[in-house]
């Protein structure tokens, strides 16, 4: 059994980067598919999952790298941090 709790499971995976917590979700989606099929008794395999969709979690990485399609400068906002952290634009005059 794990020696971390929960809380501090939380306060660790609010702690990283959102690209990190991105990618992280995206390599749990096959996991997550296979275990809901094996509780509806159609079991798949996971690795067979991971191929079929890797294309798609490949594309999302490459996403999360990739600047937003805007016509404007984006920062994160100073006085924002953490897990409220957000994405603003900045106006210029």
């Amino acid at each position: 059994m794990p020696t971390t709790t929960w809380t501090k499971a939380i306060e660790q995976w609010r702690s990283l980067p959102l690209e990190e917590r991105r990618r992280q979700h995206l390599e749990a989606i096959p996991r997550h598919a296979a275990n809901s099929m094996a509780m509806e008794g159609e079991p798949v395999d996971e690795a067979w999952i991971r191929k079929r969709l890797a294309p798609r979690i490949r594309e999302q990485l490459i996403r999360l790298h990739q600047p937003p399609a805007t016509s404007k400068p984006v920062a994160r906002h100073p006085e924002v941090s953490g897990s409220c952290a957000v994405t603003v634009a900045i106006l210029a005059p």
